[in-house]
């Protein structure tokens, strides 16, 4: 080979070595699932899933395959776990938050694998009404282990989503160390039962946290309070613990409040260099729902959930699609393009 050419092949191999070298603190390395067999789109219900036997109990989920995933089986899909609320289930969830149906800026709506666990009996810990001895922080491990082996799921972009009771289950997963295998937490009209304060969550590296609530919640209070022989905190308190807990002051020192002219407020904190790392919305007139600008979800129909100043499956999708989990923990993801809202 000319000296003259094996020195420009040379240049070029170490171009291309360096370029995937800066590449690969972003690159999600191949679950199992990515080289195993092609699932068909649509979704599947609990009685087509595989049940995960999980702490010597048999627990069942439902999911979503979008269609992108179909066309490329092999290509790592970002995750969603998403948790109902109290005597609710998986289909019900499904047609609440509606991320089949949502097309974000990003245009990660219609990529992501949804996963709709079935909680025992309806209901899930960190309630006073779950079932007792129910650990379902292990079942949602069980289950993310299980999903790796079945699907091309990519690892640095798994998420945790729920209303009322499901949302707070995820509070409670974010402060266990199977919430460090989520890169962003969304949680509507939370049932916070569990959380007690800044002290009572110790995880070891910041959280993305997102919640909205109707300022008109008569099932969960706005206030906080006794509930179903449980309390509450008050909510906009809980917001500013997380905020604590990832680095910001505890008077709201490192928050901006935005006014919203169509209904909500919105607060937003940035904490350990990480911008809009907590958000809150309070919508003022609704009740116990997951805020749906079009009407079309499951909560929709209730004569409490009618107001339509916010489309909470939008905002989720596209802080979702703000994080990613990093070699330290959480970081804002590449492309990100800002807030609509």
């Amino acid at each position: 080979m000319p000296s003259q050419l094996k020195a420009i092949l040379t240049t070029l191999l170490l171009l291309t070595t360096s370029s995937l070298a800066s590449l690969s603190p972003h690159l999600s390395p191949p679950t199992p699932g990515c080289s195993g067999t092609p699932h068909p789109p649509g979704f599947h219900d609990t009685t087509t899933t595989p049940p995960i036997h999980s702490g010597n109990l048999t627990r069942t989920y439902a999911i979503y395959i979008p269609p992108s995933y179909a066309a490329n089986p092999h290509h790592p899909h970002p995750l969603i776990l998403d948790y109902h609320g109290n005597n609710g289930n998986p289909l019900n969830q499904y047609n609440n938050s509606r991320y089949f149906d949502i097309d974000t800026p990003l245009g990660q709506g219609q990529s992501y694998i949804a996963v709709y666990p079935a909680g025992m009996n309806g209901s899930w810990q960190s309630a006073p009404y779950a079932v007792e001895g129910v650990d379902d922080v292990r079942f949602t491990g069980d289950l993310l282990d299980h999903l790796r082996r079945e699907y091309c799921i990519d690892t640095t972009r798994i998420y945790a989503s729920g209303k009322s009771n499901g949302g707070g289950f995820v509070d409670y997963l974010a402060c266990s160390d199977v919430g460090d295998q989520f890169a962003a937490f969304a949680m509507s009209s939370a049932a916070l039962y569990s959380d007690k304060g800044v002290a009572q969550c110790n995880n070891s590296k910041p959280r993305a946290i997102l919640e909205s609530h109707g300022g008109n919640d008569s099932t969960i209070s706005y206030l906080g309070g006794p509930r179903s022989g449980g309390f509450l905190p008050d909510v906009r308190e809980w917001i500013g613990w997380w905020a604590v807990r990832d680095g910001c002051a505890a008077d709201c020192e490192d928050c901006k409040e935005v006014e919203g002219e169509n209904g909500y407020e919105v607060l937003r904190y940035d904490c350990g260099g990480l911008e809009d790392v907590v958000v809150h919305y309070e919508v003022f007139e609704l009740g116990h729902c997951w805020p749906s600008s079009t009407g079309e979800n499951s909560d929709s129909a209730r004569s409490y959930c009618g107001d339509r100043s916010l489309d909470f499956t939008s905002v989720v999708l596209e802080f979702f699609g703000r994080w990613r989990l990093g070699s330290g923990g959480v970081e804002m993801a590449e492309g990100w393009r800002g807030w609509r809202t």
